[in-house]
């Protein structure tokens, strides 16, 4: 999950990079604090760590509804204004 979600990351990244996206520093100051996130997690639960399945959902569950529904759609007027549909 973490080599994918840096991935995509990257690729959005670049794309809004690419159109001069002016709020990228602080979008992917989120992608960052997410990548922190899931890496902690994968760390608690390599080292054994129980009871983070009902953390690690409620986490999962904000940032799609958060991040996904409503962060990314801020730049989606602003691709397709700089010809990316």
């Amino acid at each position: 999950m973490i080599d994918y979600t840096k991935y995509h990351f990257s690729g959005e990244e670049g794309l809004l990079e690419k159109t001069n996206y002016p709020a990228l520093s602080s979008h992917r100051l989120q992608h960052q604090e997410f990548t922190k996130r899931v890496e902690d997690f994968q760390r608690n639960l390599a080292a054994g760590k129980g009871g983070e399945s009902i953390v690690i959902a409620e986490f999962m569950n904000n940032w799609l509804l958060g991040h996904i529904k409503q962060t990314d759609q801020k730049y989606s007027a602003h691709l397709n204004a700089n010809g990316v549909s």
